[in-house]
């Protein structure tokens, strides 16, 4: 007698969001990354289709190849050994991108009140040279004397992520002096007042 061994092997599992909004970038967008895909078990081969796929193992898609702007129909197999495979769709949808604008370059003293910089189009964040945010209205007092490089930033960390950069700059506001107070007859002849400082 002859004896065989047959393993069942269960059905791999992938699992697509049902509509990935993206916008439409210059650079090949990783719809891995994006779609966060965990294929179960680890060790498979993944193959996207659709239009704009210019890697299908590795998920890469040109928006541009794929239309531009729209909604495109993106799939996704994965197989395991022995060949079990398993299939899902997502819809992706590709938004125009929107770019960032900064106001023009601009000085303030160190002891004006609070001022707020319109970025455009609004609902943006401004960003120090570090990257860290900063609140707006913008306090030239904390920020103290020189010149800084703000960004203002619109979606950060998407693929809609656009940004622009203004110069702040802020100088010393000390005040100024009229001299001491000087007391004159109204018949008096005109009199020169000093210089303030």
């Amino acid at each position: 007698t002859a004896t065989k061994t047959v393993s069942v092997v269960d059905l791999p599992v992938v699992d697509l969001p049902d509509t990935l909004a993206v916008c439409n970038a210059a650079e090949p967008l990783d719809l891995s990354a994006l779609s966060n895909v965990a294929p179960s078990p680890a060790g498979g081969a993944l193959q996207w289709e659709g239009p704009g796929i210019t890697d299908a193992a590795a998920g890469l898609l040109d928006t541009e190849a794929a239309g531009g702007e729209g909604l495109v129909s993106i799939r996704l197999t994965y197989t395991i050994p022995p060949g079990c495979l398993q299939r899902d769709s997502m819809a992706l949808r590709i938004d125009p991108l929107v770019t960032a604008v900064a106001p023009p370059d601009t000085t303030l003293c160190s002891n004006q009140e609070p001022v707020r910089l319109e970025g455009m189009p609004a609902g943006g964040i401004w960003l120090r040279e570090n990257g860290q945010e900063i609140d707006n209205p913008i306090d030239p007092g904390q920020l103290g004397t020189g010149t800084f490089a703000l960004t203002y930033m619109l979606n950060r960390g998407t693929t809609c992520e656009t940004s622009d950069v203004t110069a702040l700059t802020i100088v010393a506001g000390d005040g100024v002096s009229a001299g001491e107070d000087r007391y004159v007859c109204e018949t008096a002849d005109a009199i020169e007042l000093p210089a303030g400082n």
